[in-house]
Parts: C-alpha cells; structure tokens; sequence
C-alpha cells in the first residue's frame, strides 16, 4: 500500500481531483499555502496499490501546470535570493510536488 501526497496549485486542485476521480482514486484534499509566494495550495492524499502509483502519477502530470509569476509576489524574506538570481523578474512555479510514502497499514471505518 501507498499514500502519494501532492501538493498542486489551488487552481488545479478541482481538474486534478476530477481526474483522478474518473482513475478510480479516492483522494481527501487538505487546504494548504507555499511558504516562498504564500500562494494557496492543496495537499491531496491518495491511499493506493503500489501497481496503480504510476497511473496516479500521469494523471498529476496531465493536469497540474506550471505558473509564471512577478517576483514581487515573492515574500521579503525570500525576496533579496530571487532578485540576484532572476533577471526577467518572472518565476516559473507550478506543477505538482509529489511524495510516495510507503503504508504498513490502511483502516477505513
């Protein structure tokens, strides 16, 4: 058994849901926020077989996109590292971050 944790845009959370939806996954969405542009998030969990990661993984793939965004969206005490670093001011951030964790055990009651 496996829990895939994903951390996907707000904005995708409803099309990459939906999708895994029509996968057969069962998925609880948890309300989260990035530390670096404090832009909303949302963490999915995914309790799964260990055959079926990968088709859970294409799914991610397939509806999660990467954004641009100004710089000055970033948080000031990230904002020094960013400004040396980029010199379009756009930051390209996005697409899903994605965990497989291995489960000893899986109870629904």
């Amino acid at each position: 058994m496996k829990l895939i944790l994903a951390i996907v845009n707000k904005f995708d959370s409803k099309t990459v849901v939906s999708e895994l939806m029509k996968g057969g996954f069962s998925t609880t969405v948890v309300a989260s926020q990035g530390g670096f542009l404090r832009n909303g998030t949302a963490t999915l969990l995914l309790g799964t077989h260990a055959e079926r990661v990968d088709y859970a993984i294409e799914i991610l793939k397939h509806t999660c996109r990467s954004r641009k965004y100004d710089i000055n969206k970033v948080t000031r005490e990230y904002r020094p590292i960013v400004e040396n670093e980029y010199e379009n001011k756009e930051i390209v951030v996005g697409g899903a971050t994605v965990f497989v964790l291995n489960i000893e055990e899986s109870i629904k009651i």
